[in-house]
């Protein structure tokens, strides 16, 4: 058997050593020169963007346009295209499947119920998305896995059988891939019918949150909201389940969108629990993931938030949420993602004294943003954008990086975009 693995990131490697196992002859094409020089003696690597005479699979990284030449000969040529996700699905036996999927929420989601399992005393393996390729491990040697799909890894998935599945949230992302919100929300709503006739499909009370989802549905379907009628409540600091009460009040889980998160996590994972204490367990031993509105230090009663990994608007939009008003010095940009940023305008006239603008998409920002607080530029420079925040604060305000945009225009992701903002607090003290 031949195959061909496009794309030499974190899964595509993993996918190499999995396929080579399963006895397939493994081709490898990357367009990154600088992975060639790395791997160059290690893969089979492919010279040109075409599939060699029979190949009979084309196993594509997440971020891989579909228009790539590779994609479209794969097409025109009628091969079988998995993602990394797709392939380990063919394969999976024995393990339960806990899948989430949204716009905003799923890394606090997954984890959370990973968690709640592993406090249950199930062997729970916590992967996808978040940065852990399902081909990396012996997956079928775990009780559960707890798999973060983005939007891109359902483009390809079709043989994933799921036990348990949440969509936190359709909002607008990604639209610089998809041709409309409604083609790229349907690709969220897949995950639907990847779920057993006797699982279980989790999703918001606010019908606004996933536009073109048939509320009447088969399959069982619950529904979560901390202020909103759910199969789950949230009453004065604690969260009421089926197994009892859940303080939430005081901890790191204590604002809207997490305790949406916990009650989605307990939906998910309460077919598989009995005991209240590992719901305990699970909230006393969370901490708040990197680089979402993470404090990272104060200087001068002047603050400094990490939230990176606020790649677009609806994100940005819960993190102002928590903020005083007229407190904010906000950093936006990077690459942009196709929408548009209006909807952040009745926010940031409330909680900002001012936009940074930073990276590529900046020119764009400005000409829908303009007017409603002071803009500065900054080019692609973060030490100015920190700079420039803490000389424009007062003491009490906020420097946020919260960007809205992706980060391929400076950096390789959002944690790097995150640690460098960091770094450069770190210089500034």
């Amino acid at each position: 058997m031949k195959c061909v693995v496009l794309g030499l990131g974190k899964s595509g490697i993993a996918a190499i050593s999995f396929l080579e196992e399963k006895d397939y002859d493994v081709y490898v094409y990357d367009d990154n020169e600088f992975k060639l020089s790395e791997y160059g003696d290690r893969f089979n690597f492919i010279k040109k963007p075409e599939m060699p005479e029979g190949s009979s699979l084309l196993v594509i990284s997440p971020g891989v346009s579909r228009t790539h030449p590779l994609y479209i000969d794969a097409l025109e040529k009628e091969i079988d295209i998995a993602g990394e996700l797709e392939v380990a699905a063919r394969y999976i036996e024995h393990a339960k499947v806990v899948a989430v999927t949204g716009t905003n929420g799923k890394s606090t989601t997954v984890t959370l119920a990973y968690e709640i399992l592993k406090a249950s005393g199930y062997k729970v393996f916590l992967c996808g998305n978040i940065g852990v390729p399902v081909l990396s491990e012996n997956f079928d040697e775990y009780d559960f896995l707890v798999i973060e799909l983005s939007s891109f890894q359902l483009e390809t998935l079709k043989s994933l059988k799921v036990d348990t599945a949440a969509v936190l949230n359709i909002t607008p992302d990604h639209l610089d891939r998809y041709d409309s919100f409604e083609e790229y929300g349907a690709v969220k709503l897949s995950l639907f019918d990847l779920v057993k006739k006797d699982g279980r499909f989790v999703i918001p009370s606010d019908k606004s949150l996933i536009p073109g989802f048939d509320t009447d549905a088969e399959k069982d379907v619950k529904r979560f909201s901390w202020n909103e009628k759910s199969d789950v409540l949230y009453e004065k600091g604690f969260i009421k389940t089926s197994l009892g009460d859940v303080k939430i009040k005081g901890t790191t889980l204590d604002v809207p969108h997490n305790i949406e998160n916990f009650m989605a996590a307990f939906l998910l994972t309460e077919p598989f629990i009995k005991d209240i204490e590992c719901l305990n367990s699970a909230v006393a031993s969370f901490s708040a993931l990197p680089h979402r509105t993470t404090f990272v230090d104060e200087i001068n009663g002047v603050r400094f938030v990490d939230d990176s990994k606020a790649t677009n608007v609806g994100a940005v939009e819960k993190s102002l949420a928590g903020f005083a008003p007229d407190s904010v010095i906000l950093i936006l940009g990077g690459v942009d993602k196709g929408g548009s940023y209006m909807p952040l305008a009745s926010l940031i006239k409330e909680k900002c004294r001012m936009i940074l603008l930073i990276g590529d998409a900046a020119p764009i920002i400005k000409k829908e943003l303009d007017g409603i607080v002071p803009i500065f530029e900054c080019g692609y420079d973060m030490r100015l954008c920190v700079n420039k925040g803490y000389e424009l604060a007062e003491k009490g305000n906020t420097v946020l990086l919260s960007p809205a945009c992706s980060s391929y225009d400076m950096y390789p992701n959002y944690g790097a975009r995150g640690n460098d903002f960091c770094e450069k607090v770190k210089e500034l003290r």
